[in-house]
């Protein structure tokens, strides 16, 4: 660029550099901006995984309470039916709870979940 002698203005050289140097700065900072997103977004998987970890680890510890609970409700019944067999005391009302107590422990039990009308809606 030339100014009104012919010569070259002093001012064009600097504000083309400036310019270089702005778009160098923009695309830094475009680069930057990816690498901190890139970067939030393995963050926010990792997270996603640590969770969903986290909740099928309480759901095993849940379920395994459960299927132990299970176990001791069914062992009780057994014993029960037992000891009024053993004691000729096994009369229909307690062959009914017996029924009764068998279908809430297969309801209970996290490897059966069997439905139940009134309990199937109550968290377990």
């Amino acid at each position: 660029m030339t100014g009104m002698g012919g010569s070259v203005s002093p001012e064009y050289p600097f504000a083309e550099l400036e310019a270089k140097k702005e778009l160098e700065w923009k695309e830094e900072c475009r680069i930057s901006q990816l690498k901190r997103d890139a970067e939030e977004k393995i963050r926010m998987e990792f997270e996603e995984k640590r969770n969903n970890e986290l909740s099928n680890f309480n759901e095993l510890i849940s379920n395994s309470n459960r299927f132990a609970q299970t176990e001791k409700i069914r062992n009780y019944i057994n014993i029960v039916e037992k000891n009024a067999i053993d004691h000729n005391n096994l009369d229909n009302e307690l062959k009914n709870w017996i029924i009764w107590a068998k279908e809430k422990a297969d309801w209970y039990d996290p490897l059966i979940n069997k439905y139940d009308e009134l309990l199937n809606d109550v968290e377990k």
